[in-house]
This record gives C-alpha cells, sequence and structure tokens, in this order.
C-alpha cells in the first residue's frame, strides 16, 4: 500500500480494512503477524485463475434480475473519491453489479460531470480536497435544478450520528460507513431504481 495511503488512514484500522475488502473480492486469504515492538507482517495468498479465452468478451453486462426490470446501463452512476484504492475497490463493486461508473477525483469535478452528463445516482466521499463532500452536496441542492439533480448518497468513514446528520441536512439521500459492503451497495441502488420505475 503506497505511502499515502498509509498517511491518511493511519492509525484507524482503515487501510488494513480496504486490503482485505480487496482480498476477498479477488478470492484470497489476508493474514497478519505481529511482534511487539517490531512491526506487523501482512501475507496475502490464494489461487488467481488464469481467464479462458472464450471467458473474455466486450459485449454489455445483461440486467441485474433483482432491479425488477429496469436495465442497470440506463443508470448513469458518479463517484467522487480522492484516494486511488477507494475508487478501485468502489468501482470494482459496481462493475461486479454490472453498472459502469465514471470515476472522478473531486467535488469540482464532480459539478462539471453533472453539469455537462448529468448524473442519476452520485457516490460522494465525505472528506475529499478542495470542496469537501458536505460542502458539494450543498451547492448540488442549492444551485441546480431538481430535474438534474442526482440521488446522492455519501460515503465516510465518520460513522456517529452527528456525522450522519450533517449529511443529511446538506441535501444528501443516503449514507453509507466504510468500508461498504457489496449487497449494501446493491440494496441501495436496487431500491432507487424500484422508486424510478414507480413514477414513470
Amino acid at each position: 500500500m503506497d505511502t499515502s495511503v498509509s498517511r491518511k488512514y493511519g492509525g484507524t484500522g482503515l487501510g488494513l480494512a480496504i486490503s482485505k475488502g480487496l482480498a476477498e473480492m479477488m478470492n484470497l486469504k489476508l493474514t497478519a503477524q505481529s511482534v511487539i515492538n517490531r512491526g506487523s507482517v501482512f501475507e496475502i495468498s490464494g489461487r488467481i485463475p488464469l481467464a479462458e479465452r472464450s471467458e473474455v468478451n466486450f459485449e454489455p453486462k445483461k440486467p441485474n434480475p433483482d432491479t425488477n426490470g429496469a436495465s442497470v446501463q440506463d443508470l448513469r452512476i458518479l463517484v467522487a473519491e480522492d484516494n486511488e484504492i477507494n475508487q478501485m475497490l468502489i468501482k470494482k463493486v459496481l462493475e461486479k453489479l454490472g453498472y459502469k461508473p465514471v470515476i472522478v477525483s473531486n467535488g469540482i469535478e464532480a459539478l462539471h460531470h453533472i453539469e455537462t452528463k448529468g448524473a442519476d445516482v452520485f457516490f460522494l466521499d465525505i472528506q475529499m480536497p478542495e470542496l469537501s463532500g458536505i460542502e458539494t452536496a450543498k451547492i448540488l441542492t442549492q444551485h441546480t435544478n431538481q430535474s438534474i439533480r442526482p440521488y446522492i448518497i455519501a460515503m465516510t468513514a465518520n460513522a456517529s450520528p452527528e456525522d450522519k446528520e450533517d449529511c443529511l441536512a446538506s441535501g444528501i439521500n443516503e449514507y453509507i460507513s466504510k468500508p461498504f459492503r457489496k449487497e449494501e451497495i446493491a440494496d441501495l441502488l436496487n431500491h432507487f431504481i424500484a422508486r424510478k420505475n414507480s413514477k414513470t
């Protein structure tokens, strides 16, 4: 794991949780051995099978059967996350669910994308440089037309009730804690699509 990740998440245990999540997604095992005053050694083990040529294709993925008939290809998903490890993690989760997310690194890029290309669902990291997630959500809520405003899902390592209240007060619709689970994201998106279908 690179030093920037260590500096940002040092002492929180979040970096290890992210590593564990990545290992589990690839069916690998992460183990740790620690010695007091000496440090820790982390080892990833397992088998990664080579894909057969016939398994590699570029055909669009089929709709998720849990989305009440709606095609996941119709859902425009934007992710604003400044950490490259977290970007890779949520991108992998969303692609496994059949989505094609657009990833940006900060709130300014996200606002520009929404203004120029639009988005249906916006996964927003709360702690970002330049423009925080809360500030980004407030700008969307206060300065954009509701017809183009995406459904905002906050992603944060802060799980206190006060943090959740701040998120919801800024115009954020949902809130998930890091490290998030694939099932949790799938449920949020399925519920969003179901609500969208019920209005059409």
